[in-house]
């Protein structure tokens, strides 16, 4: 007994050092995954939303089988979307939340399937690299039903290779549980009995069916899909009818030649590997590969490792069946290479440059010591890891990603959301406050209500939200329209209350995804109490125009914006644009003219009694100067003939503009 005690601890030792670096590594893909998850990526896509919509009705008692919106949805990502929205509210971290806990579920879960066919050092190097590589990452951060797939499937591919490997039924029943509940997760995953099929026939000519074993898989997997395969056979267009939509085959997509779109897809496919990948920035770091050189060379290493007989009878045969089956759903539709579409290969993607990397370290330990050789590959991995995340923050960060996940539409629900007193959108900890005796109302055209799904769920419920239609607008004492500024305004603002303090500001930008030139989302109109306006002016122009009031605030870069406060005594039949004019001394060191209230709110449809805020931007000011005057006026653009200020005796002056002082002391400064 005492000789043996020595190799005991040992392997003791070994088992917990591999269970300690297996924690390590799943915390390392926990932290990638839920750092930020709230803010980062910066906006909820459209399918992110529809998503969260989904689990709003579900909460609301809505149950069904398979979700119809936005061309058809299966429904397990949904019913697990409704406990953190149930438990947090209709905010993006909530929506986030089971992404990240199923990326981060998926770390130890290729371990264990690649404890299947490989020793602990090839299944550490496994997890690591679907904790640290930017295409698991990434997917982990999207509220996409295709993240939770990936558990399931590897869940179900690792119960088979035990249960195959000790010839065990129930791991074959459960394996086939597994697949019948991937079925419920996303489209491609119905792609793996391809794979399946393949094997079995493979073991079948082999003269190595293990019956049992298949039977009790089929079984298995027909029970958990039943539900979804009886409604499938019944609604065949719902549940299939996206796939058709995408399809090289669809004469829409191919353009006459639907083998060479097929040729061209698979190519693109390989290519993406190591050379060219998705260029759409929700699913990718835009065309970067899903391996870097070196990890690349491992993933064709192991690849050509895994081929050898001996690996091939043991389930790698398997694993490379599988990895070529699952990249058939980006094969065979357009777009191709697209990330989405092949989440499918995740369950094993990592194995072969892990099993490339293995063989790597123990070629080198033949010069070297072991130890030495596998410090190296760790050293090399966290590098990678380090080198693939710093690109991925930037990402994060980068309009492409801005415009791709349609953040402009998160910022009007965080505008609706702030303006109402309730949490912003998008920061958790942003509130408003909000007077007790204070009524708020907030409204919304109904373009950018039903084009945007994200504003619908993060502003699911919220108290004071209301469409605008005609003779909606109620008795509040503050008042926001957010409207499109491309159609005509006239109802927005004949909408407005009376005798209020009238401001427009311009809101967020949007992008399509096939787009180059961004272009404004919205403005929003708001009707306040006019004593919030300063009456530090008081100067009275011709048709009843009085510049009741100015104030100013410095910017960032050197900054200043004047915001003019105009009051209408009588209707004005003209378009007039204002000028401010910045003067240190007898110097003009700035100026901006432009329509008032950047147009959205012109004089020509002033309201008898509206007070109008209308802001000008004087950027580049230059550092140094004394005490500075705001030089303000009104003129016809067409004529560039000013108006001017009416006398006491209410006959028009011969001066056409108002000087005041604009010193330091009286500005405010904006961070």
């Amino acid at each position: 007994m005492s000789s043996s005690s020595p190799h005991l601890i040992s392997a003791a030792r070994q088992r917990l050092l591999v269970t300690v670096l297996l924690v390590v590594i799943t915390l390392v893909g926990a932290g990638l995954r839920f750092y930020q998850l709230g803010e980062l990526p910066p906006g909820i896509y459209r399918d992110e939303a529809y998503n969260g919509l989904d689990a709003l009705r579900v909460l609301e008692g809505h149950t069904p089988l398979y979700f119809q919106d936005n061309n058809g949805r299966e429904p397990l990502f949904i019913y697990l979307l409704a406990l953190p929205i149930a438990l947090l509210g209709a905010t993006p971290l909530a929506l986030r939340l089971v992404s990240a806990i199923a990326g981060t579920l998926t770390v130890p879960a290729v371990y264990w399937l690649a404890r299947e066919l490989s020793d602990p050092a090839e299944a550490l190097l496994t997890a690591f690299l679907c904790a640290v590589t930017v295409w698991s990452v990434n997917l982990s951060r999207f509220a996409f039903r295709a993240v939770v797939m990936v558990p399931v499937l590897t869940a179900m591919l690792a119960l088979w290779l035990r249960a195959d490997r000790l010839r065990s039924p129930r791991l074959a029943l459960l394996s086939g549980a597994a697949y019948g509940l991937s079925w419920y997760t996303y489209l491609p995953a119905r792609m793996a009995v391809v794979a399946l099929g393949l094997v079995w026939l493979v073991r079948w000519l082999r003269g190595q069916p293990w019956w049992r074993g298949w039977l009790l898989f089929g079984a298995g997997a027909l029970v958990v899909a039943a539900p979804l395969l009886g409604y499938m056979l019944t609604h065949w267009e719902t549940t299939i009818g996206r796939a058709g939509q995408v399809s090289v085959f669809n004469p829409a997509i191919h353009g006459g030649s639907a083998l060479g779109m097929l040729a061209q897809n698979t190519w693109r496919t390989a290519l993406s590997w190591f050379w060219r990948g998705d260029f759409i920035p929700r699913h990718n770091i835009p065309l970067r590969p899903v391996f870097q050189p070196l990890i690349a060379a491992a993933f064709a290493l192991g690849a050509y490792l895994a081929c050898h007989r001996p690996r091939l009878q043991r389930g790698w045969g398997l694993v490379l069946v599988f990895l070529g089956v699952m990249c058939l759903p980006t094969i065979l539709a357009e777009g191709a290479p697209h990330f989405l579409r092949a989440t499918g290969v995740l369950p094993v993607l990592y194995l072969l440059p892990a099993l490339g990397l293995a063989r790597a370290a123990r070629l080198v330990a033949t010069r070297i010591s072991p130890a030495k050789a596998w410090v190296l590959v760790a050293v090399f991995l966290v590098a990678h890891g380090v080198a693939g995340m710093h690109a991925y923050h930037q990402h994060l960060h980068s309009q492409d990603l801005y415009y791709s996940t349609e953040a402009g539409a998160t910022a009007l629900a965080s505008d609706l959301n702030g303006f109402l007193g309730t949490p912003s959108a998008t920061r958790s900890s942003e509130r408003q406050d909000v007077a007790q005796a204070e009524t708020r109302q907030a409204y919304i055209v109904s373009r950018l209500w039903e084009n945007w799904p994200s504003v619908r769920y993060l502003c699911h419920g919220q108290a004071g939200l209301s469409l605008l239609t005609e003779g909606t607008i109620a008795d509040a004492d503050r008042v926001m329209v957010a409207a499109w500024p491309y159609e005509d305004l006239a109802a927005v603002r004949a909408a407005l209350p009376a005798d209020r303090l009238i401001s427009v500001r311009e809101g967020a930008w949007e992008r399509g995804d096939l787009e180059t030139e961004s272009r404004l989302l919205y403005v929003a109109f708001e009707a306040i109490d006019p004593e919030e306006a300063p009456s530090n002016a008081g100067q009275s122009f011709e048709h009843g125009i009085t510049l009741v009031g100015y104030a100013s605030q410095r910017l960032p870069a050197g900054a200043i914006e004047v915001t003019l406060y105009w009051q209408a005594a009588q209707a004005v039949d003209v378009n007039y644009t204002a000028f401010v004019h910045l003067l240190d001394g007898d110097t003009r060191i700035g100026q901006h003219d432009g329509p008032v209230a950047s147009g959205y709110y012109p004089t020509d449809v002033w309201r008898p009694g509206d007070l109008v805020a209308d802001r000008h931007l004087i950027d580049q000011v230059p550092a140094g100067h004394g005490p500075l005057q705001v030089v303000i006026g009104l003129y016809d653009y067409r004529t560039m003939e000013r108006l001017d200020i009416v006398a006491d005796d209410g006959r028009p002056s011969e001066i056409n503009q108002v000087v005041l002082p604009l010193e330091p002391p009286e500005m405010t400064t904006k961070e």
